[in-house]
């Protein structure tokens, strides 16, 4: 496995498509600086077009970058036939892209990569519309890991998506406006999950929504927003964090008996 920096950029992917075409795993981590930009050696949709036409065989590849198009998308999808593990991550910043949503684009890499069993996106708000979720639900018969941050826009974005998906295991819900109605029926729907990560944006969730989802042998742990001074330098600011819910079975479906006072067993 060949892992680099973001700094490598896209000058950098197309010397490695060009010399390692048989290259199998591939991770690009963020730099030094997380607001690495095109001029500093940020990674962007041309370095991973490059990548997508010269290295065919790769099977895995975690990727910060600074821009992506639906086009570089299609590229992946039409050419890594052998992608099993799929990570996309959006570096933060002030980015103006006009090729917009990825719905299309991210419809592409799930038909494909017909081998994918992982799949993270990590984007902002609108970039993957509510019509984006409901192809990951028709499109994701083989993935068994999925993490969607900053994604959709309604709960009927998640009522979609939940309504076609039957074989994950584990999923992961970051920074999404769906409401505890729409994370309840959700639940019921992926009956196969066993490991469910979910982070609100509202400030305050309601238990009783959530009680919907309750089943045999299955755990819950809410942890409400809290808010803690942290000290930077001379300055004092408060840091809140958002509430999420944890849920996953357990072999007996007792809950743990040390959880701190700040978790509500559900």
């Amino acid at each position: 496995m060949q892992l680099v920096r973001t700094v490598i950029g896209d000058r950098g992917l197309i010397v490695l498509a060009q010399c390692c075409a048989r290259i199998k795993r591939l991770r690009i981590l963020l730099g030094t600086d997380d607001q690495v930009m095109e001029d500093e050696g940020g990674v962007s949709d041309t370095g991973l077009v490059a990548l997508a036409l010269g290295c065919r065989e790769l099977e895995q590849l975690n990727v910060f970058v600074w821009d992506i198009t639906n086009e570089s998308l299609e590229y992946i999808g039409k050419c890594l036939k052998e992608l099993r593990d799929f990570r996309l991550c959006l570096i933060k910043g002030e980015i103006t892209i006009s090729d917009l949503p990825l719905d299309f684009g991210v419809k592409s890499v799930l038909r494909g990569c017909e081998k994918l069993t992982r799949l993270d996106l990590e984007l902002r708000l609108g970039w993957l519309t509510d019509v984006g979720l409901s192809f990951i639900g028709r499109n994701s018969q083989n993935i068994r890991r999925m993490l969607l941050s900053f994604v959709g826009e309604t709960d009927r974005g998640l009522e979609m998506f939940s309504r076609w998906c039957r074989g994950f295991r584990h999923l992961e819900i970051r920074r999404c406006t769906f409401s505890e109605n729409a994370v309840a029926l959700a639940a019921i729907q992926l009956t196969s999950v066993t490991y469910l990560w979910v982070q609100f944006e509202n400030s305050c969730i309601r238990d009783r929504a959530l009680s919907h989802m309750v089943r045999p042998r299955w755990v819950m742990e809410l942890i409400q927003e809290r808010r803690r001074a942290v000290r930077n330098g001379n300055h004092v600011f408060v840091a809140r964090q958002k509430p999420h819910l944890l849920a996953y079975y357990s072999v007996d479906g007792r809950r743990r008996t040390d959880a701190p006072g700040t978790i509500t067993l559900m």
